[in-house]
């Protein structure tokens, strides 16, 4: 990944976190919103109670647009589709923090010492799935290194 790719998608998952914000309110992980539920059949590994109609279709949206550069020319191979992971996982996870830090109904602090219901298990002050997406990319940026190095 080079710092342009990395910015580019920080800046990203920050414009998505604020529209969000103006999606959901205070009422996380799609709380108020008229979307379906399932229970969460991975809940012991990432810790969502429910899995909702609302996330599934924007993880699918965010999967579908971080390839979008595979249609115009970019060259699909394998170093490419683990770079397209890589930022697509950090967009994930910086987009969820960056809802909180924006939030005015949440905050920095909040984050840090309150509870959050659909994240109900932290590690050293973030979410477990925070980390179980931290090392995910590590893991991919690894493999990607050795293989392509």
């Amino acid at each position: 990944m080079s710092f342009l790719q990395v910015g580019y998608t920080l800046i990203c998952a920050l414009f998505f976190a604020l529209l969000e914000i103006q999606i959901e309110g205070d009422g996380g992980w799609a709380k108020n919103l008229p979307c379906w539920r399932i229970k969460n059949p991975l809940r012991k590994i990432i810790g969502w109670k429910e899995i909702t109609g609302y996330h599934v279709f924007f993880w699918v949206l965010f999967f579908l647009f971080f390839h979008f550069p595979f249609f115009f020319g970019f060259d699909f191979n394998l170093n490419n589709e683990l770079i397209i992971l890589e930022l697509l996982f950090l967009f994930l996870f910086v987009e969820d923090f960056f809802w909180f830090v924006f939030n005015p109904s949440w905050g920095i602090k909040k984050f840090f010492k309150k509870e959050i219901p659909w994240h109900p298990k932290k590690i050293l002050f973030f979410p477990q799935n925070y980390w179980i997406g931290f090392l995910t990319l590590l893991l991919i940026d690894f493999l990607r290194r050795l293989a392509f190095s």
